[in-house]
């Protein structure tokens, strides 16, 4: 029987270790949806941030999801949100984890 979720060790800080719960396949599959959505255009190269444009490396999955969450539904509005809107607008719930399951799977 194949798993639901695999574990996925992530090291931000040396001193503190967190688990999160993939869905099996989520990172090939957040992969593609980064790379047709062209995020990296607009949060630069590693997704690591370019300018104002905040990063995606290093935050949480909960973080990034919630974020991407808020802005799909209006709940969030700030100078630069506007343009993700769109972005986000015809993403699922499940889309939006595994985007949020590959962004947090690169190296800092």
């Amino acid at each position: 029987m194949k798993p639901l979720a695999i574990p996925f060790l992530v090291l931000r800080d040396p001193h503190s270790v967190s688990s999160q719960y993939l869905p099996v396949g989520s990172l090939e599959k957040g992969e593609v949806l980064v790379k047709n959505k062209q995020c990296a255009l607009c949060h630069g190269t590693g997704l690591k941030g370019f300018g104002p444009v905040p990063p995606l490396a290093l935050r949480s999955p909960r973080y990034l999801m919630r974020q991407m969450y808020d802005m799909e539904h209006g709940f969030r509005d700030g100078l630069w949100t506007g343009l993700m809107k769109p972005v986000v607008a015809d993403l699922s719930d499940q889309e939006l984890l595994e985007i949020s399951a590959y962004v947090v799977a690169q190296a800092p």
